[in-house]
């Protein structure tokens, strides 16, 4: 006859392995794919305010459409340049990662401060394409020079992309 001390270890022995066994068996993957990176068009369908940014606001846009690939951009009102991407990730979920921009300084008469980079959190959808881009909408933002695109994920750099304004 089994103890009830007994049959209490045996159950807390036989958690501690399936747990084992269950967490050696997740895996958890994340790969970022260039697709491509250039200049682009695409339609703004929000405007979410964003502190730090040189506009106040951060544009959610519809499709992407790649006009132009090359890391030149001229520095003109309207230009759209960035990168499109996959990250390839367990299941069909968002994916947290950091966008930032590395500009050269662009200063905000109205707030008097001048911005060198522009980092923000998204929630991306994994196994999806994705583009992070950047449209000059004010003249002190047509800043020639070396423009950097860095995605992050769990704090570190897992894209990178320069752009040079000319």
């Amino acid at each position: 006859m089994i103890k009830p001390l007994s049959l209490g270890l045996i159950a807390f022995l036989l958690f501690i392995n399936l747990r084992t066994n269950a967490q050696q068996t997740v895996v958890h993957t994340f790969e970022i794919t260039e697709i491509s990176y250039g200049i682009y068009t695409s339609k703004t369908v929000a405007k979410e305010p964003m502190a730090g940014s040189p506009t106040g606001y951060h544009n959610v846009a519809d499709t992407s459409v790649l006009v132009k690939k090359t890391q030149r951009i001229p520095a003109k009102l309207g230009i759209q340049f960035g990168a499109e991407y996959k990250v390839a990730a367990d299941g069909n979920s968002t994916v947290p990662v950091e966008v930032e921009w590395i500009l050269p300084a662009v200063y905000d008469p109205a707030k008097g401060t001048t911005n060198t980079s522009l980092k923000y959190p998204l929630a991306i959808p994994a196994n999806m394409v994705n583009n992070s881009s950047y449209t000059l909408e004010k003249k002190s933002e047509l800043l020639k020079g070396n423009w950097v695109l860095n995605i992050y994920h769990d704090s570190k750099i897992v894209y990178s992309k320069k752009f040079v304004l000319y």
